[in-house]
């Protein structure tokens, strides 16, 4: 019995929703003026940068050697990529922070 009171009910009040909602536009949104806002951050903050990943290439990859060439070849390289990047990242973050202090942008 209330289950079918509660659906009755339910399909009345979408039917008195849709009445209500019919013929009615959508408010309309102004265009924005675009123009360009005043960024002013240094280039390493919006440097894009393409990683490559350095390939591990022993002369003999069944010698036992050849696992002495992981760290030239493969982790020091990728070590000095992260620093670079954890610097780049810093300066974004210093620049996003003063736009945001500016009142530019709002991003955190």
């Amino acid at each position: 019995m209330v289950r079918a009171v509660t659906r009755v009910l339910l399909a009345a009040s979408a039917a008195l929703l849709l009445a209500a909602c019919a013929g009615k536009r959508p408010p309309e949104i102004p265009p924005a003026e675009a123009k360009p806002l005043p960024v002013t951050c240094p280039p390493a903050a919006l440097e894009r940068r393409q990683t490559d990943i350095p390939r591990w290439e022993p002369p003999d990859p069944n010698s036992p050697e050849a696992w002495k060439l992981i760290l030239p070849q493969v982790v020091l390289p990728l070590g000095e990529e992260l620093v670079a990047s954890d610097g780049r990242v810093a300066a974004l973050r210093a620049c996003l922070d003063n736009l945001q202090a500016e009142g530019v942008i709002i991003w955190r």
